[in-house]
């Protein structure tokens, strides 16, 4: 029989093949959208009603940002996640008492200083406001009080009633490339891995040398360089989430780790104005092209800085 990476490599090869095929029968159209930082909440909102019936793929630029592509566009929704956290932790916050928790959501508020009542949403769908999530939705503003209600609606709504087909079918068209049942075979944590990166697991020196190119001013030999490795071979499995989203995007790295990322991850000098001192200023990052630009700093202790 297969050992498991051939087996996994089996199924990335197919795949890969069932990702052409879903390409070749309708490409999607790609479309740019403009937020501004200070107002996602609204911003979101907008495309919802916008986008919403659509199969468009859509991209989110920052207004007044460099850089397009994946990186802003998951910085969007981690932007939309903030409000959702926000309001997770007053309600586990075990020190605060009911009365003290329902004050703090009231409180609350989102954007540049708006309140959730003030974006007028109702309980219907988004972007349909023929469908409504409960008996007379269109009626029940959505408030601080209520909202957990509303998402949970929302997400039985999106991820459930009204995927369930497509997801049969989904099922059916899998089978035709790979027996579905053959992932039995797996365990869960291959197949996380595979499908969702890799967890985090102790970056040694010498992977990250071997896996990280040294371009634009630096080498293997620059002590900017080894600064980095160093620093990246020490951090804890938390850090290494926060890293790896500043550099690529995304908090995991691809199934073989650095080696598999795609563009390789790139080490180059951030030139400074001539006469200013380089430990005043910040790393730069292209995220889409996984491109790190690192002042020319005087030591490690400043780099971790």
């Amino acid at each position: 029989g297969f050992d498991t990476q051939r087996c996994m490599n089996h199924l990335f090869q197919k795949l890969k093949e069932l990702r052409t095929i879903l390409y070749q029968i309708e490409p999607l159209q790609r479309v740019k959208i403009k937020v501004n930082r200070k107002a996602v909440i609204e911003c979101g909102i907008k495309v919802i009603n916008m986008q919403g019936s659509t199969n468009s793929i859509l991209e989110f630029d920052f207004v007044d940002e460099n850089g397009s592509g994946l990186g802003p566009t998951l910085d969007f929704f981690l932007e939309l996640d903030k409000f959702r956290r926000k309001k997770t932790t007053i309600f586990q916050n075990a020190s605060l008492s009911p009365l003290e928790k329902k004050e703090a959501l009231r409180k609350l508020t989102i954007g540049d200083g708006y309140k959730l009542e003030d974006i007028e949403i109702s309980f219907v769908l988004q972007g349909y406001d023929h469908i409504e999530l409960k008996k007379g939705g269109k009626d029940v503003a959505v408030s601080t009080e209520n909202i957990e209600e509303y998402l949970d609606l929302t997400t039985l709504f999106t991820v459930h009633s009204t995927i369930y087909p497509q997801i049969i079918s989904f099922r059916e068209g899998f089978n035709l490339v790979f027996n579905i049942q053959n992932l039995q075979y797996f365990k869960t944590e291959e197949l996380e891995d595979f499908l969702c990166g890799c967890k985090e697991s102790k970056w040694s020196p010498a992977t990250l040398t071997e896996n990280i190119i040294p371009c634009h001013g630096y080498d293997n030999t620059s002590p900017q360089f080894k600064f980095l490795i160093s620093y990246m071979s020490e951090l804890s499995s938390h850090i290494q989430r926060l890293f790896l989203q500043y550099l690529t995007g995304s908090p995991r790295l691809p199934y073989g780790g650095f080696a598999k990322l795609s563009p390789k991850l790139s080490v180059a000098k951030r030139i400074t104005p001539e006469g200013e001192d380089p430990n005043k200023y910040l790393p730069s990052v292209m995220t889409c092209k996984n491109y790190l630009k690192v002042p020319e700093y005087s030591s490690q202790a400043i780099l971790q800085q």
